[in-house]
């Protein structure tokens, strides 16, 4: 969404003063508006607000239209505005309103490209080279985190959920995939590029929020799907549904329905007398 300002809703940039209920109260927290075309209405929360009627706020570290963007890397773990993401204070190594500009190094706006996985491998490659800081780009790290349902939620960083280097440090011109080996199968990982201007400098903000992808390696037993419901039948057909896992543990390359019979019965109408 493309408005000037957080007190604008909705794709047509509503101000937020002409839609909230309370006109004596100076803030846009907490506001819906609804937008109405000739395909129905579609409605929208103030930025830092969600929910049926945006009465709630932003899970922590979220902020925005949606809830849809994360926080920079804000003083002593604090939350950013919910609003527009400004910080109170960054820590050292990052500066600007919303603490996403390095001061002395640089990192990457956007995470790598997953080209392919297998079994024991993620395949990985840095296609939009776009990055935050004045210095120049000269080395690269490929790091892995094995992660599980918790810690994608709480991006864990230490213990067995650590980052991990694969392999030592690149140049910059090196822009050949990197295949990461020696991976779990059935294993979500996510996989993230550190860079610097000088290699002694490469984990420099290993610690900061550094933009990752998530890589899925395979295994020939895909995850068993959950939540099978039959929503309608007759005679002679059943309509069922059901909800696959979030990162399967496999390449789902079909779905196959079986069923049997546990009971049946022969109605027939007795002739009249």
């Amino acid at each position: 969404m493309k408005c000037d300002s957080w007190e604008q809703l909705g794709d047509s940039c509503i101000p937020c003063n002409l839609v909230k209920e309370d006109k004596k109260v100076d803030t846009c927290k907490n506001v819906r508006a609804c937008e109405f075309t000739s395909i129905g209405s579609k409605c929208f929360c103030s930025p830092g607000s969600t929910g049926a009627k945006c009465e709630e706020i932003c899970e922590p570290n979220k902020y925005g239209y949606g809830c849809s963007q994360e926080c920079g890397n804000c003083f002593a773990g604090r939350e950013c505005r919910k609003q527009d993401g400004i910080c109170d204070g960054c820590t050292y190594e990052f500066q600007g309103p919303k603490c996403l500009l390095p001061k002395n190094d640089i990192k990457l706006k956007y995470p790598p490209s997953i080209i392919e996985s297998s079994p024991s491998t993620c395949t990985v490659q840095l296609v939009n080279r776009e990055y935050l800081g004045e210095l120049p780009f000269k080395y690269y790290l490929v790091q892995y985190q094995n992660v599980d349902s918790n810690s994608i939620i709480k991006n864990v960083s230490s213990g067995a959920n650590a980052w991990k280097d694969f392999g030592p440090s690149r140049k910059s011109d090196d822009v050949n995939p990197v295949v990461v080996v020696g991976l779990k199968s059935s294993t979500t990982y996510r996989i993230r590029i550190l860079i610097a201007s000088e290699e002694n400098r490469i984990k420099k903000l290993d610690k900061a929020k550094v933009p990752f992808s998530i890589c899925n390696t395979t295994s020939n037993v895909p995850s068993e799907v959950y939540e099978v419901l039959q929503e309608e039948s007759n005679y002679d057909t059943v309509k069922v549904s059901w909800k696959s896992r979030r990162y399967p543990k496999g390449m789902i390359d079909h779905y196959r329905i079986e069923y049997k019979v546990s009971k049946s019965f022969n109605i027939t109408r007795k002739n009249a007398m």
